[in-house]
């Protein structure tokens, strides 16, 4: 195979466009770290940095690779978010390299967690473990029990890695730190619930048990609603009383995206009827939330 199609297929099980996120992420984190102790260390920064897209790197093709084996990836209706890459599909031969790429991914998450772990602290440890047992069992494992896969993105993304970068590069955590990364949390567990409505019966087919399966539309729905309105009251509450400029409000502006989204998640029916427009909302908001307050948090450090 030569290298332009190795790459080729390489981001295609990367799911390389969904990178964005880690990007988003390490920004997110850099910028509360700064907004709590001043300007972090570039080098730490950037081996976050790298560890952070290598570990979803290595889940999302992790993640096609196992799919592809159970038969799953062979029955999605595909969407421009949902339903797999298809490259393994198109491209059966490539499979053992998908594996392969997971686990290099991986292998180099897992050293540079080691390097903070023997630079900064035991502490980071468990975090790293924790993380790594979510990254490695999140097809397998996590989505056959449906209250764990609910919580296991934001968990993973807006807790464990978001917040232990903070840790990292400022020494500690603040409240409003705790507060900004748990309203995250919440987004991205709306992001990966809403995803897997398109699949649910593919999902099901192959022993999988996520809320969509276990407890229907009615409660899926419901909980959308909860974790929209509880990262709202987070982020309101901790603007509110953190010490920000009157601009820092603005952040509340971007949660408006809810909106459109609140409409669309009245019923199954309305979410099947604007199902590609709610998907790339929710993607937006999931981008948005991070990336408006990260520019919030740099600003108003500099202002004081």
């Amino acid at each position: 195979m030569d290298s332009a199609l190795w790459l080729r297929y390489g981001l295609g099980v990367s799911r390389a466009p969904f990178l964005t996120l880690s990007l988003v992420s390490i920004v997110f984190a850099w910028s509360l770290a700064f907004f709590q102790t001043g300007l972090p260390s570039f080098f730490d920064s950037f081996l976050i940095l790298i560890a952070m897209i290598s570990s979803h790197i290595g889940v999302n093709a992790l993640n096609e690779y196992q799919d592809f084996k159970s038969g799953l990836d062979l029955s999605t209706d595909k969407t421009i978010f949902s339903g797999g890459s298809g490259t393994l599909v198109d491209h059966p031969e490539f499979a053992e390299r998908a594996k392969q790429i997971a686990f290099g991914a991986i292998g180099l998450a897992v050293l540079i967690g080691l390097w903070f772990v023997f630079s900064v602290g035991i502490e980071l440890l468990p975090v790293g473990v924790l993380g790594l047992w979510i990254v490695m069992n999140y097809t397998t494992v996590i989505n056959r029990h449906p209250w764990l896969c609910l919580v296991a993105p934001g968990f993973g993304i807006g807790i464990l890695a978001t917040l232990g970068s903070v840790y990292i590069l400022s020494g500690g955590l603040s409240w409003e730190a705790v507060f900004w990364g748990l309203g995250y949390a919440l987004l991205l567990n709306n992001l990966l619930l809403l995803n897997q409505f398109p699949d649910k019966q593919a999902d099901e087919a192959v022993q999988r048990c996520h809320m969509w399966i276990a407890k229907g539309p009615v409660v899926s729905l419901a909980l959308f609603r909860a974790q929209w309105i509880s990262a709202f009251a987070l982020v309101a509450i901790s603007v509110l009383f953190a010490d920000l400029p009157w601009f820092g409000l603005s952040i509340l502006c971007v949660m408006m995206l809810v909106y459109p989204l609140w409409r669309y998640t009245q019923s199954e029916q309305c979410l099947s009827d604007n199902l590609l427009s709610a998907l790339g909302k929710n993607v937006l908001l999931c981008h948005a939330y991070p990336a408006s307050l990260s520019a919030i948090l740099i600003i108003s450090r500099w202002l004081t």
